[in-house]
């Protein structure tokens, strides 16, 4: 078995140089455009704070819930048949299955959709106290509809490995989001109402550019066969995303329906949601390593000459996660403080354990890429409803005894035993010899940095902040330098790529 230090050296020197370079320019550009428009996100999060109070953004993390789950039984998972299926079909059969998933939403999908809406006009689908369905179920499920056209094109354009469309098609919706929430709340005053009337124009525009972007990759061709070997993949994975959808958005809900009232009170719930937006920046940038991740994963697993460097790619792309969730654990409860208003300082109790749970997600990401690639799906519902069962149940017991922090653990728990268990299924049907060291080396120094910063007693918001970015910044790579964690090979390696640039520049 090769080294660390042999793998990486072969990763920079002729063709497995390819692979390398394409994980890290993909997942930069992955990772900017996320970062762009999360960024955009975040601004807005910290505009609404001083628009609306927590219980709005309470009906926010309930609707956001609620929409989440129609995604999922909306879409059936076919947007991962485009990915998993386009390695092994010619051009002309992508074509024909993408106008043939196509006319299936529009059709099969639309009819759903509209059923819906006929249950929610006859008063059968106000399950919320928070949010009954007029107006913001319904809201919610054109909204999910919608998207359901807008994730096609960047599927395929993941598959392609063409980056630069994904980030334009997501910063453009980021944009649209920004843009059409601001004019329905702060210009309409609208409230929550206005949050989700905006998300629903931003996914209507949005949707349009898509279907135009699809009309030209696709042909308007309906193939039953290529239906039922997409929906044959994604079926068994709808069960597997509705425990996804259990396990990290259920929460609102159980604080909405299933705690006394008092117990619980709308703002907490409100608290909780404004906390979990900064907790998704790490769960996005862990998505974009996967954008960037899956398909170089893919190839080397698909060439035997290449399978050895996929160690060191996953150590990289771990590498690129955990340094989003300590930045989150460190910084974001005191951006909290000295970005909002004090009525809603109470969500930064949640932020490290939320992002401590999508570091988890992101191991998840990375280890059950051998189950993916081998097409053993067949256990992976019976995995995440255990864990969504694990979190859930915690969320029952936890959340009526300690409040919004314990969903945030329970999450964290869900979460981490999500990736384990994937981990066990991904090294039964596919064995890939992880560098565990390095990772135990990545996960010490993250949590050694982040006691550095949160136990240091600063009473003053601005003194911390400007602490714990001084651990952050120079901390945490003089933590993984002391432990080795780059071998001297990957620092001459990298010396000699980056002359060789520099070289070609002139």
């Amino acid at each position: 078995m090769p080294s660390p230090a042999s793998a990486a050296r072969k990763l920079f020197r002729g063709k497995p140089r390819g692979a390398a370079t394409r994980l890290g320019v993909n997942t930069t550009l992955y990772t900017l455009g996320s970062l762009a428009a999360k960024g955009v996100g975040f601004g807005l999060t910290v505009v609404l704070s001083w628009f609306l109070a927590p219980e709005e953004y309470g009906v926010w993390g309930v609707a956001l819930s609620a929409g989440s789950l129609l995604s999922v039984l909306l879409g059936l998972g076919l947007e991962s048949a485009i990915r998993q299926m386009h390695v092994r079909y010619s051009e002309a059969e992508r074509q024909s299955l993408y106008g043939t998933l196509f006319l299936f939403w529009l059709s099969g999908s639309g009819c759903a959709t509209l059923g819906l809406e006929m249950l929610g006009r006859f008063g059968w689908l106000d399950f919320f106290r928070l949010a009954p369905f007029d107006p913001y179920l319904r809201l919610v499920l054109w909204t999910s509809f919608l998207g359901l056209f807008v994730t096609a094109p960047q599927s395929v354009f993941m598959t392609r490995e063409e980056p630069v469309w994904v980030v334009r098609l997501t910063v453009l919706q980021a944009l649209l989001n920004a843009g059409f929430v601001l004019l329905f709340t702060v210009g309409f005053t609208w409230g929550a109402r206005g949050v989700l009337t905006g998300y629903l124009a931003s996914t209507a525009v949005m949707a349009i550019v898509s279907m135009g972007l699809v009309a030209r990759m696709a042909v308007a061709r309906f193939v039953p066969s290529q239906l039922r070997a997409a929906l044959g993949f994604s079926l068994p994975l709808v069960p597997h995303a509705a425990s996804n959808w259990a396990m990290s958005l259920s929460d609102r809900m159980i604080m909405d329906r299933c705690v006394p009232l008092g117990q619980i009170t709308q703002g907490q719930i409100g608290h909780y949601n404004l906390g979990y937006q900064f907790g998704l920046l790490v769960s996005s940038i862990a998505m974009s390593v996967n954008n960037a991740f899956f398909p170089i994963a893919d190839q080397c697993l698909n060439d035997p000459q290449k399978r050895h460097r996929l160690p060191v790619l996953g150590t990289y792309a771990l590498a690129v996660v955990c340094t989003a969730g300590l930045a989150v654990a460190l910084l974001g409860g005191d951006i909290i403080r000295v970005a909002t208003p004090a009525r809603h300082h109470g969500a930064a109790v949640v932020v490290p354990w939320l992002a401590l749970a999508f570091v988890f997600q992101g191991v998840y990401f990375i280890w059950s890429r051998g189950t993916w690639y081998a097409m053993k799906t067949a256990w992976m519902p019976a995995i995440t409803g255990l864990s969504a069962a694990v979190g859930v149940g915690l969320n029952l017991v936890l959340i009526p005894k300690f409040g919004i922090r314990a969903a945030a653990i329970d999450l964290a728990a869900a979460l981490m035993v999500l990736a384990l268990a994937n981990g066990w299924l991904a090294h039964k049907h596919c064995p890939i010899a992880w560098e565990y060291r390095r990772w135990l080396h990545l996960f010490a120094a993250g949590l050694v940095c982040f006691a550095l910063g949160a136990f240091m007693p600063v009473a003053n918001p601005w003194l911390a902040l400007a602490w714990k970015m001084l651990v952050f910044v120079a901390g945490f790579p003089l933590l993984l330098l002391a432990t080795r964690f780059v071998t001297r090979e990957e620092w001459q390696l990298a010396h000699n790529w980056l002359a060789k640039w520099r070289q070609a520049r002139g």
